[in-house]
């Protein structure tokens, strides 16, 4: 299993969740995936596809061209761990207090809490 890079910037964050749609793309394949007044240079978009896979985040087939990524983490081990880092740096590690900033923020009802809840239970 490969191990979960520590930080991604933003625009490597943005490639890994446009891979974890497409499951295997070329460079063109994940610019084209970019709404078009957002899609960063082809070669932008080459530059951190090869950071990411420095770090582990992607696979890269070189078998014949143009080269096709993948992504090496499930989006659900990437978004956890994410979410873990991000409530011990906000947060100092209190879940409940992110889960009362999450679910007064988001306007839920009692109703819908407890459905949540009812949910992770299960």
């Amino acid at each position: 299993m490969p191990s979960i890079p520590e930080r991604l910037s933003p625009g490597e964050f943005e490639i890994l969740k446009i891979l974890w749609k497409l499951e295997v793309a070329t460079v063109a394949e994940v610019r084209a995936d970019y709404p078009r007044e957002e899609a960063p240079a082809y070669t932008t978009i080459m530059t951190l596809l090869g950071r990411l896979a420095g770090k582990s985040a992607v696979r890269v087939s070189k078998e014949r061209r143009p080269f096709r990524y993948r992504p090496a983490l499930q989006r659900s081990t990437m978004l956890r761990r994410r979410l873990v880092e991000f409530l011990k740096t906000s947060y100092q590690g209190d879940a409940q207090l992110l889960l009362q900033h999450l679910l007064s923020d988001a306007h839920l009802t009692a109703a819908e809490a407890t459905s949540v809840v009812d949910e992770i239970s299960e």
